[in-house]
């Protein structure tokens, strides 16, 4: 009954005032589960994120940096005649 009464209700601005405030709630918590479990909960909220300028600064997989670092994943034997077989 509350959803009726929102709709059909003679006043607009405080109908999108309430869905505005909606999308940007969940669009909140969109962010902050991304942000936490680096995996968007829903395509649209990736979509929106990627997509719209404004918001593209937000994007957590966006702010992943690469280390300047170099790779170090394997060790490697840097002495001078250490890759002669013995």
């Amino acid at each position: 009954m509350w959803t009726y009464r929102l709709v059909a209700g003679a006043a607009i601005v405080p109908q999108l005032g309430a869905v505005a405030a909606g999308v940007m709630l969940w669009l909140g918590a969109q962010l902050f589960g991304a942000y936490r479990h680096r995996v968007w909960g829903s395509p649209l909220a990736r979509l929106v994120f990627t997509r719209v300028p404004g918001l593209r600064v937000l994007n957590p997989q966006h702010r992943r940096r690469r280390s300047s670092k170099p790779d170090r994943r394997e060790s490697v034997d840097r002495r001078p005649g250490a890759d002669r077989l013995e």
